[in-house]
């Protein structure tokens, strides 16, 4: 079977987008962990439900996708 490589520009292309999409879970998760951080500061409570957070964890974790490949 013959081997066919895409084309230089598609692999910058793709690697770019995987940069990129890593830059904005990092900054999202800096966000939200700002946010928690200053909601526990400034009342002493945690806003969003952990449960939830644990649960949604375990199911990517348990799943068969491209989280455990």
């Amino acid at each position: 079977m013959e081997s066919i490589e895409p084309s230089q520009w598609i692999v910058d292309l793709t690697d770019r987008a995987a940069y990129l999409r890593g830059r904005y879970l990092t900054s999202f998760s800096q966000c939200e962990f700002l946010l928690a951080d200053l909601s526990v500061k400034i009342d002493n409570r945690f806003r969003y439900s952990l449960e939830k957070r644990v649960g949604a964890a375990k199911t990517m974790a348990e799943s068969n996708g491209a989280l455990n490949q």
